[in-house]
């Protein structure tokens, strides 16, 4: 979010735990897997998370397609510290 949040806001997120949905992540409200099914045609689905694999057998078992990642695991951390201000 600190990265492109901004730039490319997402609509929500998305967690398997149910304890959590309704709440907010970073402004955004964390909805169930399920309602990934309802986007509409052409809407991309960005797992970034470093579970990606798990995640991405999950939506597609869920018959979910339009999946593509983001992972930062390799940027350098001292790279994170200069976002402070973003």
């Amino acid at each position: 979010m600190k990265c492109y949040g901004k730039k490319y806001p997402p609509l929500f997120t998305c967690d398997n735990n149910q304890k959590i949905w309704g709440s907010n992540f970073y402004g955004l409200e964390v909805k169930p897997p399920e309602v990934l099914k309802d986007l509409p045609e052409g809407c991309g689905i960005f797992i970034c998370n470093i579970y990606y694999r798990e995640i991405e057998r999950q939506l597609r078992d869920m018959g979910i397609q339009n999946i593509e990642f983001f992972n930062d695991e390799y940027m350098p951390s001292f790279y994170f510290d200069r976002l402070k201000g973003v």
